[in-house]
């Protein structure tokens, strides 16, 4: 989160069909911050720190990102703005599948 008390938009980061960690490599995780927004990313199953098995379901994902939202939103607490997701590659049809939730 960016410093301060007040309320910020919040992005998921949804992560691409790579098989790196979301949590080491994620560049925007700190940019973001730097610019105002909050930021939440996390590691992709059975990627990085994740548990589980890697997969390509789409829909898997999507209710991952769907969680990921709402922690996002809980360790976010009242400092919680605009929320929304972030991604490209895979995430480009994750996304809007969470978003539609």
């Amino acid at each position: 989160m960016p410093p301060g008390t007040g309320k910020v938009p919040i992005v998921v980061l949804v992560h691409g069909s790579e098989r790196a960690s979301a949590l080491k490599f994620y560049s925007l995780q700190r940019q973001l911050p730097a610019d105002g927004i909050g930021v939440f990313v996390y590691d992709k199953r059975g990627t990085g720190k994740s548990g589980g098995g890697y997969t390509q379901n789409y829909l898997l994902l999507a209710d991952d990102a769907i969680a990921a939202m709402n922690e996002a939103k809980r360790v976010a607490g009242a400092r919680t703005g605009r929320t929304g997701y972030q991604g490209g590659s895979q995430a480009g049809w994750v996304a809007p599948l969470a978003a539609r939730i």
